[in-house]
């Protein structure tokens, strides 16, 4: 099953307005699951893509994408 890895934006810009640090701004999709985290390992081959005209997840415009296990390290 393919993971899709982005981060979302929103969340650190929020943060930054408000001098704050972004709870775990990095969202991991599986299976139709978001999870989300601070940090995360990726246990093999994975790819980037950048695709402006059709975002991903929340408008995310670059992610990326792997059959490999994730592991949530935050």
């Amino acid at each position: 099953m393919t993971s899709r890895i982005y981060v979302d934006a929103a969340r650190i810009a929020k943060a930054t307005e408000t001098g704050t640090v972004a709870e775990t701004p990095i969202i991991i999709e599986r299976g139709g699951k978001r999870t989300y985290a601070n940090r995360v390992r990726i246990a093999g081959p994975s790819e980037v893509t950048y695709a402006p005209e059709r975002p991903f997840g929340l408008g995310a415009r670059c992610w990326i994408e792997t059959e490999s296990d994730v592991e949530i390290i935050s």
